[in-house]
């Protein structure tokens, strides 16, 4: 095959793995490009080639997958298209490196040493999947802050391999896909027509992700059963492009003050920055806020900007039943980098977008949960629930976790659906409720199973009114975390490492006892 054939068709691989996440959610199709990512990889001419490959599947993935960041900038942050188009595409270029990493890691210990021409041995696959896991969680997912929006384990929200999330989480779940694809991909170059290898696989991926996936009434008869929560979640719909103009900050005041007035409830919560101006500058909306838990006798969390000394923070703050400020807290620990802080030699890039940014504080990674009638309930802020891993130590001290965030940066893109399909992903993996209160959507309330009992429709204002069951189980995944899967992948790459080096070049009329014959694969 041609070498831009080939680039075409791990491009064309790329944008249809973006169809396997919300809001489409052909999470069946994930397989099948991811094979034919490790296909192109593992039968690349060399190592520039597969990365190559790599490079321009992640491209076209990241770039279909999350082209929204552009309608920030450009839309709402009046930054030039051009720049605004060039740091979009950079994004999804930065993105692509890891895909890129995997392929270069596949192609180079995936067969013999000393052999140019392409054989992918038995290790191949899981040379593939190791390399896949690897550059998620501590490439995309923790390098320069993070950012693992996308993560392929995100895709399998619903379908036969959700339980894998129960165990290994959404980075393990990646892996167990990943690995998959690549004897699926094996399967396609060996000459052993009969090769049960990758069906194998694939059934014990299927029966596994089936077994442990999370079921409600698994906890019925728990005895740390909770009593059910009566909510109100409130979506104001404030334009974004209005979101900061006095005006729009006392009329948005008045319709959330309304809305928590209207009945009452054990927990009612608002969005973040709700107001969009911290409680000493608009201390009249706050204090009405206040007046309306104790007259509806409910628990009221706000997202709000708050102070602490000169320090800003992206916070949750509270009333209890009787009008009081709680004295508990939640600052958001998870900044967005160039909207919560700028990173150096960036300024510039901040300031050519017309939006109020600064750097706020991080908070404390011990922060304690807000008790509502005997149930914890453990805040974040915005992204923040898109990093699991970080979210392990808060959900096990939680039985509810609660998300406030204010996505109208991004229009009615498809991040909006994306996001509720992370929010679903943290409760399966972590086996918590999760509750979600947003400015334009998505407002819901999941169960532990990853479930969407009720949900509020995009770009509405309204008031979501639903009795949460709270029902919460500890996975695996909540007790071990990401550490024993990182630790096996580094032993097998060094144990894959050292056998290639230990390994003889094969002969040219005959190759070493591990590798497979192959068909042409061009």
């Amino acid at each position: 095959m041609k070498p831009g054939l080939r680039l075409a068709l791990a491009a064309a691989a790329g944008g249809l793995q973006t169809l396997s996440f919300a809001p489409v959610g052909a999470w069946w199709l994930q397989p099948f490009t991811l094979a034919v990512l490790w296909w192109l990889a593992a039968t690349s001419t060399g190592l520039r080639a597969a990365a190559l490959v790599g490079f321009a599947f992640g491209l076209t993935h990241f770039l279909t997958g999350f082209w929204w960041v552009y309608v920030s900038m450009h839309t709402f942050g009046e930054m030039p298209a051009a720049l605004a188009g060039f740091a979009t595409v950079a994004l999804a270029a930065y993105m692509a490196l890891y895909p890129a990493l995997t392929a270069f890691v596949t192609r180079w210990l995936g067969q013999p040493r000393g052999l140019s021409a392409p054989a992918p041995t038995r290790w191949s696959p899981i040379v593939f999947a190791c390399a896949w896991f690897l550059t998620e969680f501590l490439g995309r997912g923790v390098f320069l802050t993070g950012f693992p929006w996308l993560a392929a384990g995100y895709a399998h929200t619903d379908g036969v391999f959700t339980g894998w999330a129960t165990v290994l989480g959404v980075y393990g779940t990646g892996f167990v896909i990943a690995l998959l694809a690549g004897f699926i991909g094996l399967e396609r170059v060996t000459s052993n027509r009969r090769d049960w290898r990758g069906m194998l696989v694939l059934v014990i991926c299927a029966v596994v992700g089936i077994l442990a996936r999370p079921q409600a009434t698994q906890t019925a008869a728990s005895p740390d059963k909770l009593p059910a929560l009566s909510v109100r979640l409130l979506q104001g719909n404030v334009p974004q492009s209005m979101k900061f103009e006095q005006s729009t900050i006392i009329r948005a005041a008045e319709e959330y003050i309304s809305a928590t007035r209207a009945n009452p409830a054990d927990l009612i919560v608002l969005p973040e920055t709700a107001f969009a101006t911290t409680p000493e500058n608009f201390s009249e909306a706050y204090a009405l806020l206040a007046q309306a838990a104790r007259d509806t006798g409910s628990t009221v969390l706000v997202g709000a900007p708050i102070f602490v000394g000169q320090t800003p923070y992206n916070a949750v703050i509270g009333y209890g039943p009787g009008g009081e400020r709680l004295p508990l807290a939640y600052s958001k620990q998870h900044l967005v980098p160039f909207g919560e802080f700028v990173p150096l030699g960036f300024q510039w890039f901040v300031d050519a977008m017309k939006m109020p940014l600064g750097n706020f504080g991080r908070g404390t990674s011990d922060q304690q949960p807000f008790v509502v009638k005997g149930v914890k309930v453990m805040p974040n802020v915005c992204y923040e629930d898109v990093f699991g891993n970080e979210l392990r130590d808060e959900a096990a001290r939680a039985d509810v976790l609660l998300n406030v965030s204010n996505l109208a940066w991004f229009g009615s893109s498809w991040a909006m659906p994306q996001h509720l399909q992370i929010a679903r992903m943290r409760s399966i993996e972590l086996g918590r409720p999760s509750l979600r209160a947003t400015n334009t959507g998505v407002t819901a309330a999941i169960d532990l199973t990853g479930r969407v009992l009720s949900e509020l429709p995009l770009n509405t204002q309204g008031s979501l009114d639903t009795t949460l069951r709270v029902e919460k189980r500890d996975t695996l995944y909540l007790q071990v975390g990401d550490w024993p899967l990182l630790a096996l992948t580094l032993l097998l790459l060094a144990l894959r490492f050292r056998e290639r080096r230990q390994q003889p070049p094969p002969a040219v009329a005959k190759r070493g006892a591990e590798d497979v014959e192959f068909r042409d694969a061009a």
